[in-house]
Order: structure tokens, then sequence, then C-alpha cells
């Protein structure tokens, strides 16, 4: 992969996200003791029909890594992947180092990813999709980082139900606007940023979208 400078983007958007990143720096040192028993068990059955896919993509983007769950996950299920890690917040990506091989961290911003055009073969936002502020221009930049035919997969390992509640009776406000949106809303979300929707799936126990780059 490659770097270079990020793009410039809307202030209104850059303040937002400074809330928020100073949010999951505070929430980081307890993130990991917060999570359910038997996760990493749940991520891998989610993510097995994606497998054929997935296990042919060179080059993958973990969007909203977080303290890095995913990470050894899909270094144990794509081994021959090249798996880079991006997350907004410094203190969730020093947790997430524990868990890296060889590959990369990368702290970013997914409004404005710090990598060149057509990089990776396939995006995951797994646990992050709701927190994208402006998710139009969010999904346009990554567009722009995967290859001709990339796929984004966007992954929740609970349901879309669960996830907004949480969300909208967090204690801090920052996130009680950042919702997952109904299945036909996402869609064409997609269809607008250049995807074609290949499945959705949206019921009491998960989600999951998985698009291609038209």
């Amino acid at each position: 992969y490659s770097l270079y400078r990020p793009r410039v983007y809307q202030a209104s958007c850059r303040a937002r996200m400074d809330h928020l990143r100073a949010f999951f720096e505070n929430l980081a040192r307890e993130w990991d003791l917060s999570q359910p028993p038997g996760r990493d068990s749940v991520i891998n059955r989610l993510l097995e029909p994606f497998d054929q896919e997935l296990v042919q993509s060179k080059s993958i983007l973990d969007v909203g890594t977080g303290t890095g769950a995913m990470i050894p996950i899909l270094q144990n299920r794509y081994p021959a992947s090249r798996i880079i890690s991006v997350d907004l917040a410094e203190n969730m990506l020093r947790i997430a180092k524990r868990k890296m091989l060889n590959d990369c961290l990368v702290q970013s911003d997914v409004h404005a990813l710090p990598f060149r055009d057509g990089n990776f073969a396939c995006v995951i936002c797994h646990n992050s999709f709701p927190h994208f502020w402006q998710k139009d221009q969010a999904l346009m930049e990554i567009r722009r980082v995967l290859q001709v035919e990339g796929k984004l997969l966007i992954l929740h390992d609970i349901s879309r139900e669960k996830v907004n509640w949480i969300h909208r009776n967090a204690r801090e406000k920052v996130i009680h606007h950042d919702l997952l949106s109904e299945g036909n809303i996402l869609g064409q979300m997609l269809s607008q940023a250049g995807y074609q929707l290949l499945t959705l799936e949206d019921d009491d126990t998960h989600y999951s979208s998985f698009a291609q780059k038209q």
C-alpha cells in the first residue's frame, strides 16, 4: 500500500470527528473489558459467508478497528492478505498494536483516508459504520481506495436495533445520533456512492452488507 496526505474536508465534519475522537480516546482502556465472552466465535461465524471473496483479497483495509478485535481474526482467516487497520483514536490503536503480527496500523479518519486510489481489494467496517458522520462522503472515500470491483463489507455482530438502542441511550451525547440505517436506506446510499449491493442481512442477531465497487 502507499500513503499520501489526506484530503481536506469540511470544517463542521472535522469538528464533529474531533469530539468523537476524544470520546473513543477515553473509552479505549475499558473497551475490551465490556465485550461479551465468545465474541471471536461470533465474528468468525459471520465472516464465513464471505470467505470465498475475502480469501482472494491480497489487501484488506480494516476501518474503525478500535482495539483490534478484527486483526487476529482476519490474520488467521486470510493469512495471504495484507491487513491494514485504521482508527480515529490513538489510544485504541495502542491497544490494537499488541494484537498485530506483521501488519500495519494507521491513525486516520475514514472521511479522509491517507491512501492512494485503488490500494485495497476489500474494505471491512466492523461495528464502525454508524460513527461515520458524513456517511455519503465516507462511502465515496472508501470507494476511492478500493480496486476495480473491490468489495465493501459492513458488519455488526449484534442487531441493528441493539446498536441503535445502545447509541441512543449512551451517557455521552456525542454518539446519540450515530445510528445504523435500515437496509433499504443503506442500499440507496451505496447505490448513490457507486456500489452494487450484493447481499444484505438485517435480523435480530446481526447486520451485514456486502457490496462491490462499480
